[in-house]
This record gives C-alpha cells, structure tokens and sequence, in this order.
C-alpha cells in the first residue's frame, strides 16, 4: 500500500481483529462486516422472525434504511417496545455491537464495498 494506512477496514466479527487494528492503525475506522453479523444472528432471529413477520420487517427497516444514529436509536428503542422483546438475548447483542455494524453509524465514511462478503 506504499507505506500508507488504510483509511477504513471491514472485518468479520473477530474482537481480537479489531484490537489489533487499533493498535496498528491508529486513524482507521474499523466496522464489522454487517452480512457476517446478520448470517450469524439468522441461527437465532430466522426462526424467531419467521413466527413474527412485522418484527422482521420493522428490523429489516430499522437497520438498512435509518440514515442517522438517532434515527436508527429511535427506530430500534420503538421497535423492541412495540414487539415486547427487550429480554431476547441476540437482538439485545446486536444492541451492544451496533456501533461495529449498523451503517448509519458509518455514514461519514466511504466504503466502496459494505461487506467483505
């Protein structure tokens, strides 16, 4: 890359990866690749949603068509209450990781490719 850092990196979801990453590239942003964390959340949420279609559609609409942060924030804080599923473990995971994989959080950076896969 002659000498110069990346100014962006996408990885799976590996926190050894990512530590690093911030500690080699000091300027980089790092996200996690969305396609990796959503296939790994499908072995749980697949089933769960397929009983719960307006739950997956409100997921669906939350996480791939929120532009900003608080957006997205809204629309999650809205859907988990309108559902009731604030005690399911995955979505409650995906919670804690978002700022790692929800593209609205990256909306300030350019990624030619939004996943590695």
């Amino acid at each position: 890359m002659g000498g110069l850092a990346p100014m962006n990196i996408i990885t799976d979801q590996d926190f050894s990866m990512r530590a690093g990453i911030e500690e080699v590239f000091l300027l980089v942003v790092h996200r996690h690749c969305r396609w990796h964390i959503i296939k790994k959340a499908e072995e749980t949420l697949g089933p769960f949603f397929a009983d719960r279609l307006e739950l997956h559609k409100a997921f669906e609409l939350c996480v791939d068509h929120s532009l900003t942060m608080e957006e997205f924030e809204r629309s999650w804080m809205a859907m988990i209450e309108a559902y009731q599923v604030q005690d399911h473990e995955t979505l409650a995971s995906l919670w804690e990781k978002r700022m790692y994989w929800v593209p609205a959080y990256f909306m300030q950076c350019f990624f030619p490719f939004l996943q590695t896969t």
